[in-house]
């Protein structure tokens, strides 16, 4: 990303209370352990290394949707009947 880097941008959307719930996955191209580490201390939801398979990015969305479904629930926000 030529102006800002995901850890920026992680930063900043985690900084904006609209946003604060939102899921994020970093899609990165370094596999450092230092790196997945900064990004879940910041606040990512999951951490994928380029080329990602598809089928991973598929897994992980999903997992990530029915966890946000599942605290949207808990939270009385939303109720399927």
């Amino acid at each position: 990303m030529p102006r800002c880097g995901g850890f920026e941008i992680l930063v900043w959307t985690r900084r904006q209370k609209a946003w604060r719930d939102l899921k994020i996955v970093m899609l990165s191209g370094s596999d450092e352990p230092r790196d997945r580490k900064r990004a879940a201390d910041l606040g990512a939801n999951g951490y994928l290394v380029k080329p990602a398979e598809a089928d991973s990015l598929g897994r992980l969305v999903a997992a990530r949707s029915e966890e946000h479904t599942s605290e949207l629930q808990s939270r009385g926000l939303i109720s399927y009947a």
